[in-house]
């Protein structure tokens, strides 16, 4: 994120100056230095990484995609993470549980014109979970076999 606010924003937004003076022999504002990383930002890439890697005609709600990037129960943040990208991630994928379509308006009819052109079948206002639900490899059953509990000794 880039500090877009101009120098005279910056004086009225900290409230102080810089006691260096210019070659005009004036006072500036303090300016706050670029932010190149925020902390959420390693979290939102791995959850935009992970909404990538959803094909098409396959979709996934939100709580499945925080799950899948590491971090079980941030749907929310999967929210933020599509809010942030500027359009640039398959959006139309994520849906919400149960495969209702959230948006509201005209965003929700162009999800749905996205996900049907994609030949993703719904059934009501909802999509066909059973059907088209992208499950991540890593997240497969796997057969395993049980392991049995030891019993502790008394002492």
């Amino acid at each position: 994120m880039i500090w877009q606010a101009g120098p005279e924003n910056r004086a009225q937004i900290f409230g102080r100056y810089v006691k260096a003076e210019d070659s005009d022999g004036k006072h500036r504002p303090q300016t706050k230095p670029q932010m190149t990383a925020t902390a959420n930002d390693g979290m939102f890439a791995r959850i935009r990484s992970t909404i990538r890697r959803i094909p098409r005609g396959k979709v996934a709600t939100y709580g499945d995609v925080a799950y899948a990037a590491g971090f079980p129960g941030a749907a929310r943040q999967v929210v933020w993470a599509l809010h942030g990208s500027g359009g640039l991630l398959p959006w139309q994928r994520v849906v919400g549980a149960g495969g209702k379509i959230l948006l509201p308006g005209i965003k929700g009819a162009e999800q749905r014109f996205l996900l049907q052109s994609e030949g993703t079948a719904f059934i009501g206002l909802c999509v066909d979970m059973k059907q088209h639900r992208y499950t991540w490899p890593m997240f497969r059953k796997i057969k395993r076999k049980p392991q049995r509990m030891q019993r502790r000794r008394r002492k």
